[in-house]
């Protein structure tokens, strides 16, 4: 369920409006959140652009070569989606809806360094300490009566 806080622009824009108009959102999905989130938020969305461009120059100028060029070009296209959507933002609100909100995310994600992805994939896949590998019993032969099987 999304917070209230995030929600708010519709209810204190309608106290300031004037004529028949209906105004639901703010096309900009940058200036509705910084209205939303005031300078706390707005912090935030930087410390996310620091990240983002962080991410850009390794991926795009400086990349890894170590042999890993499906995750590279995965992780390039990933950034290009989550670049169109940072720039659609400004002129409509494409992050209100949930789909692309969670597209978004998922770039994102994707965008993480390998050796994160490594390290997840890999904490994942390893059982915790209280958890045992099931063990199959061992086979056990049918028991045969004494008098079964023997000749008269």
């Amino acid at each position: 369920m999304p917070s209230p806080l995030l929600q708010a622009f519709a209810g204190l824009f309608l106290r300031w409006q004037t004529g028949t108009q209906y105004i639901n959102r703010a096309d900009d999905d940058w200036v509705e959140f910084f209205l939303e989130t005031g300078l706390a938020g707005g912090l935030l969305a930087l410390l996310f652009l620091v990240w983002f461009g962080a991410r850009v120059c390794r991926l795009w100028i400086a990349p890894d070569e170590r042999g890993a060029t499906r995750l590279l070009v995965l992780q390039q296209c990933a950034s290009l989606a989550v670049l169109l959507l940072m720039l659609h933002s400004f002129v409509d609100y494409p992050l209100r809806t949930a789909a692309m909100l969670s597209y978004f995310a998922a770039c994102c994600a994707l965008m993480t360094p390998a050796a994160a992805l490594a390290r997840v994939t890999r904490q994942a896949c390893t059982p915790g300490p209280f958890v045992t590998p099931a063990r199959a019993a061992p086979a056990r032969r049918p028991m045969r009566s004494p008098g079964a099987g023997a000749r008269t």
